[in-house]
């Protein structure tokens, strides 16, 4: 076993907490003497024990470690008025444990946070076991204590403890519970509520006390009815002022009752002094906790209101994000969808000529794909979202990314009438372990983000090798520009979903607003970060990103991207059948595969898949999800079922992880996700043609 030596504090450390300690024991010891002394003028027990609420307060407010200075201080009061050694220190011991025990049942009921009283069961349980439950097992302790040491009769027991179990519920009600209410919120609320009408209720509060508690009150009956015209006023105080009203009227009656006491002003009746006086506790304890009770509810109210509040301005302003998010998503996808239209109705124009026709259908194709950029931008938001994103790491040549994004980054500048510059140092390495599809991404978003901004002078991309880093380093890219700069008010959009620096209807640039928040999660997936370096209005921005290189992960073999499929593949005898219920997508999918060579049957659902694949062979069966009368993982599980062994591929717009997961579970060798590439499609035919050869 190893011995791990006890942590010393540094002498500075160590000079403050004794200086905290010996400053609690000199207030307890204080405050337990004026006490003492203020109930030996009066003449009989007193009427509140202040440092039984103090203690409370200390090992609340401070911590449980302090009942050290809560057991010295009680036992030394004690020793103060002449008791014995052995009674002093069981007289400070059950102190101690009532305070401790107090404070700990007051952590149980709060579940740990800090007390407030702030709802009505934690106040009713405080009541109950705090004001109640610890303060009867102390003094039943003392009393017995007393009995056992001092030769008091057993009889006298009972009353001793009652006396002593009042004043010092007394003492947390009133001192306990303005020490852990009041070190919260006292400025909260002195300063929400106005201050008039705090005022207005103070002096109401002590010219009602007078009238009951000092000498101008004569002893009759009618004093037993007097204190209870505080119930209006502690209502008062606990709607308007919640705990700061109830703490204030507990004060003021408390200092009330010891003015009136110290003058002799006691309830009338023909019991004892100390009866006479049970009756003052009884009454005041009983207001005092009324109020108690009544703040809790309002501020329990006032919680509930707030988080109601709270919860319908997040919902607003979701719904207001959603509609701007629609909007804008509106917008984005109708302008390269109505450009398709347009061109496609331009096409079919017979008086075209060829060279129009061409750059029509060019203009297609280039909407097309802005089309699905929007898409896989919302899917891509999608997984990281859900955390279902996957990232292919895999070693690959820097170069290799570069060259394929440089070219355009370099035709989006030329078409601004920009300049593009890309550098790259000596040191950074040739290879780097990455996704390079999400490297390629980030680059694009970035650097098109520079030059959609940028509409004079040029834009820069640097390349460098960040070697302070543990591992393998980062790689550093710094994409400055000069466009129109970002004004630092508007910073803080910058890397949030859906929103964009200029969202009026004037706005100069397009986006749906995602750009900068999957890069920067992209990035933060890659190991590194995003950050803005610098901007400046109408003079331009730099931002730099980061990653890792020395991402160990388990490689990915990446499929094969669009640019490095071969386009001269041939698919001479190879036989297809293709499932799909869309005649459009019948007539483009099999005219492909035909100029490719292949052999393609057609069936339009699931259930003619299945007779036409057991009826005849075939090399390929390419489904579609979505049919009627049976779908296509119905129809593949069917076929897997009955012993059929071909190659079986998925065609689907679904692009998330979780879906591709289920598809191969159906019994798919692969899928092939729309919009169709043509490439992609013939290279995906082949490979499995020359498997089954």
């Amino acid at each position: 076993m190893t011995y791990v030596p006890a942590m010393k504090l540094a002498p500075g450390k160590k000079f403050k907490q004794w200086l905290l300690y010996a400053t609690l024991f000199n207030i307890y010891f204080v405050i337990g003497e004026l006490a003492i002394r203020i109930h030996a003028f009066i003449g009989y027990h007193p009427m509140v024990w202040f440092p039984a609420g103090l203690g409370l307060g200390i090992l609340v407010i401070g911590g449980e470690a302090l009942w050290p200075v809560i057991f010295l201080s009680a036992t030394c009061l004690s020793a103060s008025v002449g008791m014995s050694f052995v009674l002093s220190c069981l007289l400070g011991f059950s102190t101690t444990l009532g305070n401790v025990l107090g404070a700990r049942i007051l952590k149980t009921i709060c579940a740990g946070r800090t007390p407030k009283l702030d709802n009505v069961t934690e106040a009713f349980l405080y009541a109950v076991l705090v004001i109640g439950v610890s303060s009867f097992i102390s003094t039943a302790i003392a009393s017995g204590s007393m009995i056992l040491m001092t030769g008091i009769s057993v009889e006298k027991y009972f009353f001793i403890w009652k006396i002593w179990w009042f004043s010092e519920a007394m003492g947390i009600l009133i001192v306990g519970t303005a020490i852990i209410c009041l070190t919260n919120d006292i400025r909260f609320q002195l300063h929400r509520y106005r201050r008039k009408e705090y005022f207005t209720l103070l002096a109401a509060i002590t010219l009602a006390t007078i009238f009951i508690y000092t000498p101008l009150s004569k002893y009759n009956q009618s004093l037993l009815i007097r204190p209870y015209l505080l119930f209006p006023l502690m209502i008062w105080a606990a709607l308007r002022f919640d705990t700061l009203g109830v703490v204030t009227v507990n004060i003021v009656i408390m200092f009330s009752m010891l003015t009136g006491a110290l003058n002799g002003v006691l309830p009338p009746g023909t019991g004892s002094v100390d009866d006479r006086m049970l009756i003052h506790q009884l009454v005041a304890m009983t207001i005092g906790l009324t109020g108690l009770a009544l703040s809790a509810v309002v501020r329990e109210k006032n919680t509930v209101t707030k988080e109601l509040i709270a919860a319908k301005e997040a919902a607003e302003a979701a719904n207001i994000a959603k509609s701007a998010f629609l909007a804008n998503m509106s917008h984005e996808i109708r302008t390269p969808l109505g450009a398709i239209l347009g061109f496609a109705d331009l096409v079919t124009d017979v008086a075209v000529e060829p060279t129009e026709r061409g750059n029509y259908v060019s203009a297609i194709r280039r909407n097309s794909e802005l089309l699905s950029g929007i898409i896989n931008d919302i899917l891509d938001l999608s997984k990281i979202e859900a955390g279902k994103i996957e990232l292919n790491l895999r070693p690959v040549e820097l170069y290799e990314i570069l060259s394929e994004t440089k070219p355009l980054l370099e035709f989006l500048a030329k078409q601004k009438g920009i300049d593009f510059n890309l550098k790259v140092d000596q040191e950074v390495p040739a290879m780097i372990t990455t996704d390079p599809l999400r490297l390629r991404q980030v680059l694009i978003n970035i650097g098109g983000n520079a030059i959609k901004f940028t509409s004079r002078g040029s834009v820069n991309v640097h390349v460098q090798y960040d070697p302070n880093r543990f591992g393998a380093g980062q790689l550093a890219f710094e994409v400055t520009d000069t466009g129109c700069g970002i004004d630092q008010d508007q910073v803080q959009k910058l890397f949030a979903p859906f929103s964009q620096v200029d969202v009026t209807l004037k706005r100069k640039f397009g986006g749906t607003g995602l750009g900068l928040y999957l890069s920067k999660r992209i990035v933060g997936l890659l190991g590194g970060s995003l950050t803005l370096v610098r901007s400046e209005p109408n003079e331009g921005s730099t931002f730099l990103f980061k990653i890792d290189l020395g991402l160990h992960s388990s490689v990915v073999t990446e499929k094969k991207t669009k640019a490095e499929i071969s386009t001269g593949i041939r698919l001479d005898g190879v036989r297809v059948l293709l499932a799909d219920d869309a005649v459009d997508n019948q007539f483009l999918i099999s005219h492909i595969l035909k100029l490719a060579g292949a052999e393609v049957s057609i069936v339009s659902n699931g259930q003619e898949a299945v007779d036409k694949a057991k009826a005849d062979k075939f090399d390929v069966l390419l489904m579609d999800i979505q049919m009627p009368n049976m779908d296509g993982c119905e129809a593949t599980t069917q076929l897997r079922k009955e012993g059929y062994d071909g190659k079986i591929v998925a065609l689907t717009a679904y692009a998330l992880t979780e879906e591709r997961e289920r598809f191969l579970k159906s019994g798919f060798d692969d899928y092939i996700s729309k919009p169709i590439q043509r490439n992609l499609l013939i290279e995906r035919v082949s490979s499995f043609a020359r498997e089954l050869s």
